[in-house]
């Protein structure tokens, strides 16, 4: 492992640094050590529970069931999500533990948020509201009773980071990295993986090289052609919101060995240009869905009449397939949504 570690050193040097652009950064390429990786991006417009905990303190553990119940409840409006971080020394009781409970949430080890670091005793709870600011902190029970409220304050479904046109996932999100967890920042959807990719091929054809820089480089292909597969399903009913996905992958798999791969599908889809028309439009969707809280009343408005008034220019074209059109309809009613424009157009 420790050729591995000085693998890592030689990318951080090499590869310029991730920096990500959103309330929950902070959580960004961390790995957890029950439960599966947080998509930050999905946690725009949520109200957040954090929890504070340790599995050699009882109340601790009397929280955590109350915290499990509470997402039970409120998980399914889709509006409510909780992360725990266990701050004891790290033990195997943790997932014993967890696994009996059928805890419901993330556990990170010892992660902290850098607005509300713990700084007395165990169990502690964080709050954070759809804004992503932290709205009150004590213990997590106690702050459930202040759940409903912020909930009622959040948006639907659907607004704030959840519509998903483009969006694909990280390749080693399903990888046992170990204490290597950090590779995961260098390969966020959207980024380019080339310069990575290159540093790890370079290290997996050392004489000393040992699997994990083989396992990563595998993991990344087999990613890569998992999308395309799926996409390519996608594109028989959604060929626009596909061709848009592959606009994502090819930014990221531009350079590695199967960026040609992609590149091939996202061509023969956009030999329709009403397809890459559209899946432009889609894009712009995300971007102002994802950033749409952060903006003033005014701004919001604006801009979503902007994409209502492009999408209903594009529904007037006459040459546009059933496909094509069920997916343009569906897209103006989300920007309609977003923006409070339902009684427009």
């Amino acid at each position: 492992m420790q050729r591995a570690v000085c693998f890592l050193a030689l990318i951080i040097l090499c590869v310029a640094p991730v920096r990500a652009q959103e309330s929950f950064s902070w959580l960004e390429g961390k790995s957890p050590i029950y439960g599966t990786m947080v998509e930050t991006n999905r946690l725009r417009g949520k109200v957040v529970l954090m929890i504070y905990w340790g599995i050699n303190c009882p109340p601790c553990r009397a929280a955590m069931v109350k915290v499990r119940d509470a997402q039970a409840m409120y998980g399914p409006t889709q509006k409510f999500y909780v992360i725990g971080s266990h701050m004891q020394p790290p033990s195997d009781k943790v997932q014993e533990y967890l696994t009996s409970k059928q805890v419901n949430f993330p556990i990170f080890q010892s992660i902290m948020h850098p607005k509300a670091p713990v700084s007395g005793g165990i169990p502690h709870g964080v709050l954070i509201d759809k804004s992503g600011e932290v709205v009150a902190t004590g213990h997590p029970v106690e702050l459930l009773g202040k759940v409903p409220a912020l909930i009622a304050q959040s948006p639907p479904p659907g607004i704030g980071g959840l519509s998903e046109y483009g969006l694909i996932g990280n390749p080693l999100s399903d990888v046992n990295l170990g204490e290597m967890k950090g590779l995961t920042g260098y390969f966020q959807p959207g980024r380019p993986w080339s310069a990575p990719y290159r540093k790890i091929t370079a290290a997996s054809k050392k004489k000393d090289a040992d699997e994990f820089a083989s396992t990563i480089l595998s993991a990344i292909d087999s990613f890569i052609l998992e999308e395309i597969r799926k996409q390519e399903e996608l594109a028989k009913e959604k060929p626009a919101e596909a061709y848009a996905s592959l606009s994502v992958l090819f930014r990221s798999a531009k350079g590695t060995p199967k960026g040609k791969d992609v590149q091939t599908l996202q061509k023969e889809l956009g030999k329709d240009p009403n397809v890459k028309a559209l899946a432009t439009i889609l894009l712009s969707i995300t971007e102002f869905d994802t950033f749409s809280l952060e903006m003033d009343e005014k701004t919001r408005e604006k801009k979503g009449n902007q994409l209502v008034n492009l999408l209903q220019k594009f529904l007037g074209k006459k040459d546009l397939d059933e496909k094509l059109r069920r997916e343009a309809e569906a897209a103006l009613e989300i920007v309609k949504q977003i923006a409070g424009a339902e009684n427009q157009g």
